[in-house]
């Protein structure tokens, strides 16, 4: 038994959502489709009379439509592009769900190693063990951060379950 995924079904959910619930803010935000899965959501800031581009959020799925990359632009208005920020990969296991964050490096043009890296491991049924690790530089390692354990009855307000 799978643990839980991020699944196309969930990113568009997560979607509607914001649209719903934001109607009087400041933003607004569109969703490529493709496929019939969210390819990208973009948030822009409304002014009252002008949309101004803010951030992007590109999807990667596997063949299970679960979600294996995030990657997260922000607009440079000066030069007109997307700008890579970040991205978070997710590593599917029977038992486990890993998230790695990896910030871009402008200099090098490319993504750090993950500094950051959170376990979520299946313990039993309804409970969730999850172990947040920092990558050490001097040992060249993840080191444990911290720990816990969640008991929940209802994981579907995590991720979406198989």
């Amino acid at each position: 038994m799978e643990i839980f995924s991020m699944t196309s079904a969930t990113v568009l959910a997560m979607y509607m959502n914001m649209v719903s619930v934001n109607t009087s803010s400041n933003f607004a935000y569109n969703a490529e489709m493709q496929d019939g899965k969210v390819n990208a959501i973009t948030v822009c800031e409304n002014d009252g009379k002008y949309l101004h581009m803010q951030k992007k959020d590109v999807y990667t799925y596997d063949t299970q439509d679960r979600v294996v990359a995030k990657e997260t632009f922000n607009w440079d208005e000066e030069n007109m592009k997307w700008v890579p920020v970040q991205l978070v990969n997710y590593i599917y296991t029977e038992q486990s769900v890993e998230v790695e964050l990896s910030r871009w490096n402008r200099n090098e043009m490319t993504y750090r190693q993950p500094q950051d890296r959170m376990v979520y491991d299946l313990i039993a049924q309804n409970v969730v063990g999850v172990s947040q690790y920092r990558w050490n530089m001097e040992l060249n390692r993840y080191d444990l951060a911290s720990g816990y354990v969640q008991m929940q009855t209802d994981f579907s307000k995590l991720l979406a379950q198989n």
